[in-house]
């Protein structure tokens, strides 16, 4: 048996991930059934069947993943064999169809009766083992959807994601489009000339809280990034040198270090400060650019602060 679902919205790109909610509880789909909560085990392994549920005959399935559920949804937390022809080739259609995208899901019910539910004769499934999810042509599902769709773009050590780069823009609302390039040249000239006009200052003279943030926040980060967790040196700005200099400077919070063993952070910042700057940093060792650190940092100090 097999239960179709509709309404997708991609949200970006290539990377061969995908999350879809596949079923939608206690509302009355166009099969006439009603799904219950309980129905579907969270993390139970399922695979992603070729289009039209044809990995039930002799194609390969496309893709593999898991069942999550909340209490209103179950939703597929997928990823798409991207280094075979099939899976790339589903991925690219699931992806270009966008809201036109319609799914399936493939299923035996193990437990159900039959009743009455808003006036209507439906039969409810209170149980029910998925096999496999699928794109389709056309679903009956009601409240379906992609959730995300993650792409090669978003990994890789350069160039920016449209859709990051449109998260960024509204975090950064007010900010207009000149100061955020001024600001970018005001860093990549403090990058390249990393201690001039600035002095060291140790440790233990950086308030607890803004360094323990700091290297929950590069710890973090290092991981995320797969790269190995930086060492944290502090400055501020040096009381001499040219006028024109020291108000440049004054304008950096912080600066990647010679290869990926460095982040140099500024001292007076706040602890959630120091969590942004040191992610958006550690971004650059890999290579990504402004735009994409300065989303990354942002992401992970506001994790930091709603743990």
């Amino acid at each position: 048996m097999n239960k179709q679902l509709t309404n997708l919205e991609v949200k970006n790109a290539d990377r061969g991930e995908v999350q879809a909610v596949f079923s939608t509880f206690d509302v009355v789909d166009f099969d006439g059934d009603v799904t219950k909560k309980d129905a579907f085990t969270s993390g139970a392994a399922v695979r992603i069947s070729a289009w039209g549920h044809t990995s039930h005959g002799a194609a390969l399935p496309v893709g593999k993943g898991r069942i999550r559920t909340t209490p209103r949804e179950a939703i597929l937390d997928g990823r798409f064999f991207l280094d075979t022809a099939a899976g790339r080739d589903t991925f690219t259609v699931v992806k270009e169809m966008g809201d036109l995208q319609e799914w399936s899901y493939g299923y035996e019910p193990i437990k159900f009766h039959f009743g009455n539910f808003e006036g209507r004769k439906v039969r409810f499934l209170e149980q029910v083992r998925v096999d496999e999810v699928s794109p389709v042509l056309r679903g009956a599902g009601v409240g379906t959807r992609t959730l995300g769709v993650k792409c090669d773009s978003c990994q890789a050590k350069t160039g920016p994601c449209p859709d990051e780069l449109a998260e960024l823009a509204a975090i950064r609302d007010g900010v207009t489009l000149r100061e955020q390039f001024e600001k970018r040249a005001i860093i990549e000239e403090a990058r390249k000339h990393l201690r001039k006009g600035f002095v060291e200052v140790p440790p233990a003279s950086v308030p607890a809280a803004t360094r323990s943030a700091a290297a929950v926040s590069c710890r973090t980060a290092a991981e995320r990034l797969q790269v190995s967790t930086p060492s944290i040196r502090w400055f501020e700005p040096a009381p001499y040198g040219k006028s024109a200099d020291f108000t440049r400077q004054t304008d950096i919070d912080g600066m990647a270090g010679p290869g990926d063993k460095e982040i140099w952070l500024r001292a007076d910042v706040t602890a959630s400060r120091a969590a942004e700057v040191g992610a958006h940093e550690l971004a650059h060792v890999v290579g990504w650019d402004e735009d994409r650190a300065a989303l990354f940092g942002i992401k992970l100090a506001l994790e930091g602060a709603n743990a």
